[in-house]
């Protein structure tokens, strides 16, 4: 039996979705089923009936469960303890639920907590469970005698979050329950030969060698892997934990060939063409609003480009994204497609800092309702590497604010923010401009009215033409003309004064201004 829902609290948190698998140990002495889904059973003539199985609560998975089912006041109930310590005590409604009151260690009461709220999601018949171990027998004494291949993800918890890295792995098995292959890690840059046995459906594996390419041999050389084949259809599927320096966690995988493999590609360009993605760094605290990643992609060259606008992404102030417009491209890395990502950061008008890049690699997980999830880091350091999630929005479409629309237009357009260096007479430049009181107070600049003088604030100047307001930020023109020969005077217009000019130098050109609309 599989059942899904939520374990709520008594202190107002938010209610932690959880899920339970359970399978009675002596199926031989069912009675008939009582409850809507096949639910719960009761033995023949009363007396409790026995189950065992694995919970996942949050984002803690594999959890160990057992359970018994009996009658409380002549209405089933079922008692479960969890591994840790934790009990749940639910009784089947008339809706065909399983609910009721959960406490975090047998010492605790039942009336404190808070309550647990399941519903049957799937059951299955002791036959269909016979049928698929064997094959899953057959699988483990006769297809993997020859190299098989499986991608997944090894889940590790990080605080309320949950940090996953892309795995692949290759394994072949001795008829002696001899196993060995290789398995590498693309968010490490590193891999290791494996070898181990085969127990039953459990398979022991440990790292041996670290292979050539990889960057950190320590830390890869300590990886331990516990796993059992979790199920055969459509492909077989491994699951379990690993432990290691710094990579503990709960290991998923499924086997992979080329055909699923090149079904997946179409599949996810697809998915990239979407309304976008929420983007999320694990690795700083949370934004007050998210980041959003937005793609178009190109099926025949397999690249994308698109844009990220909103809340932080890097939590560094040296460089702050977003907005940024980002280039990338689709690569497959061992039968797993990946997304090499560059985001260049957009021109920042008022402290005029330049634009910076951000570099990074997501593994792209399908999911059943035709999106992705993409798991994406950083190039591998000590102790500074970004993690980032990113999920689809959905059908909403979030657009950006009209501050980021108009960086992201500039840097479409190749704006700067500052002007360095003497341009020649004829030369153009594009500069992002925010005019601020203290530009209309301090900024210098020299004028006949018309043109200015090369090295002069523009802000000032767009102040003084009135191609801006004070606290207005804008898409400017500078044109270059010939310089001024003659001794200019004051000229004051909208509220800006600029000075005398008494020896004009004739190598430096002069300048007019003109407000442009930042469109792409």
């Amino acid at each position: 039996i599989e059942l899904r829902g939520e374990r709520s609290g008594l202190s107002g948190t938010d209610p932690t979705p959880i899920e339970l698998v359970l399978e009675v140990d002596d199926a031989s002495q069912l009675g008939a089923p009582v409850g809507a889904g096949d639910a719960t059973f009761i033995r023949p003539g009363g007396g409790l009936i026995r189950l065992r199985g694995s919970a996942v609560i949050g984002n803690r998975r594999d959890i160990g469960a057992d359970a018994e089912i009996g009658l409380l006041l002549g209405a089933p109930v079922i008692r479960v303890l969890l591994d840790g310590g934790e009990q749940w005590r639910l009784s089947l409604g008339s809706d065909g639920r399983l609910s009721g009151p959960w406490r975090p260690t047998p010492r605790a009461d039942f009336v404190s907590h808070g309550t647990v709220d399941l519903a049957t999601s799937s059951h299955r018949s002791r036959e269909s469970i016979a049928a698929e171990r064997a094959a899953i027998a057959r699988f483990l004494e006769q297809d993997l005698r020859t190299p098989v291949r499986f991608t997944g993800l090894i889940e590790r918890p990080d605080g309320q979050d949950l940090r996953r890295m892309p795995v692949w792995i290759e394994l072949v098995s001795d008829a002696d329950g001899t196993l060995s292959g290789q398995a590498w890690l693309a968010s490490e840059s590193g891999g290791v030969a494996l070898s181990g046995r085969r127990t039953g459906r459990d398979l022991i594996l440990q790292g041996t060698r670290v292979l050539d390419g990889s960057t950190d041999p320590r830390r890869l050389t300590s990886e331990r892997w516990q796993l059992r084949v979790s199920g055969i259809d459509p492909a077989p599927e491994l699951s379990g934990r690993a432990t290691g320096v710094g990579r503990g966690g709960i290991i998923r995988l499924q086997a992979i060939d080329a055909a699923t493999r090149d079904a997946q590609r179409e599949a996810i360009l697809t998915a990239l063409d979407g309304p976008g993605f929420r983007v999320q760094n694990l690795s700083i605290s949370g934004a007050p609003e998210p980041s959003v990643l937005r793609l178009r992609s190109d099926r025949s060259a397999g690249t994308v480009e698109g844009e990220i606008f909103g809340g932080d992404l890097t939590g560094s102030t040296s460089r702050a994204y977003p907005p940024g417009l980002v280039q990338g491209r689709l690569i497959e890395d061992r039968d797993q497609w990946l997304l090499e990502l560059t985001i260049d950061g957009c021109v920042e008008p008022i402290r005029q800092r330049p634009p910076q890049q951000f570099m990074f690699s997501g593994r792209l997980t399908p999911l059943e309702d035709g999106s992705v999830v993409i798991d994406a880091w950083s190039a591998p350091g000590v102790g500074n590497q970004q993690w980032l999630v990113m999920h689809p929005v959905g059908e909403e479409r979030l657009e950006p604010s009209a501050e980021h629309r108009l960086r992201l237009n500039a840097q479409r357009l190749g704006a700067v923010t500052s002007i360095t260096g003497v341009p020649a007479v004829g030369d153009a430049v594009l500069v992002l401009v925010h005019a601020s009181e203290r530009d209309a107070r301090v900024g210098q600049i020299f004028t006949d009215g018309t043109r200015f003088a090369h090295g002069n604030s523009i802000a000032t100047a767009a102040l003084h033409a009135g191609v801006l307001a004070v606290g207005e930020t804008g898409l400017i023109r500078v044109v270059y003309g010939a310089p001024f020969t003659e001794p200019l005077e004051v000229v004051e217009r909208n509220g800006v004064r600029s000075q005398r000019l008494t020896r004009p130098n004739a190598g430096v050109p002069s300048f007019t201004i003109q407000r442009v609309a930042a469109e792409p």
